[in-house]
């Protein structure tokens, strides 16, 4: 029986072809090992990038108006002698509004029916102490109720409208709220234009939370457009329609 390789030869073979493999099994082991490496810091990257997201947007729905509460507050007190009834209405408002806007909710948007109810309680709250200066118009389609939208986004539109264009004003004015859908979910808030306004940082930052919000759950599908027409301030924001 032959052998393939002379035995002259063989410790000659054993030595190349056994290094040569050597070598190429280690260059295998550290490629696949710095492929799960490049995968697994993708995935860590991708898992803190999703954190970071979520922490943002926390950070934005946590942020209440301080000063609302304390007037809501100090309002509610004022018709405990006087009105007790509406008291008692308005404190129930004032906690629907409160555990709404506090309650641990791990998705970011709700029901165009729910933010609605919680915009209506804060529209409530504020006309106790601007009373008929504060009028109110709302309209909304009834198949826009089952979509979804970023949480306290209406109150922080309302918010401004009242802030910048009716407490300032000794007449006050009209609110109006419009939701429809079409082929997006639109909302509309319009508040009248107050000619002798003063800049306000407070309408900036509000405007950028929204903005940020928008961003960071849409990726680019939502629009925030604010304007002046006549004698009015438009406040539009465009959304894709969702369902829970």
């Amino acid at each position: 029986m032959s052998h393939p390789i002379p035995s002259s030869q063989t410790r000659f073979v054993i030595e190349h072809v056994g290094l040569s493999n050597g070598i190429n099994m280690l260059g295998m082991t550290l490629l696949w090992s710095l492929g799960y490496l490049a995968v697994s810091k993708i995935k860590l990257l991708t898992e803190a990038h999703s954190l970071l997201t979520v922490s943002q947007l926390q950070v934005l729905n946590s942020q209440l108006n301080p000063h609302f509460l304390f007037n809501a507050i100090n309002d509610i007190r004022a018709l405990i002698l006087a009105q007790p009834a509406q008291a008692r209405d308005s404190l129930a408002e004032l906690a629907d509004m409160l555990r709404y806007s506090l309650q641990p909710n791990h998705k970011d948007k709700v029901p165009v029916s729910e933010e609605l109810a919680n915009a209506e309680h804060y529209l409530n709250l504020c006309k106790i102490g601007l009373a008929e200066r504060l009028q109110t118009q709302i309209e909304v389609s009834p198949e826009a109720l089952q979509l979804t939208m970023p949480k306290m986004i209406l109150q922080l539109c309302l918010e401004n409208a009242i802030k910048h264009g009716i407490a300032n004003s000794r007449i006050g004015g009209t609110v109006y709220l419009s939701i429809s859908c079409e082929e997006k979910l639109m909302i509309e808030v319009i508040n009248p234009l107050l000619t002798n306004k003063q800049p306000s940082d407070g309408l900036g930052l509000a405007t950028k939370n929204i903005e940020k919000r928008l961003a960071l759950l849409y990726k680019g599908q939502s629009k925030l457009n604010r304007f002046e027409q006549g004698e009015q301030v438009i406040t539009r924001i465009q959304l894709p329609k969702e369902t829970i």
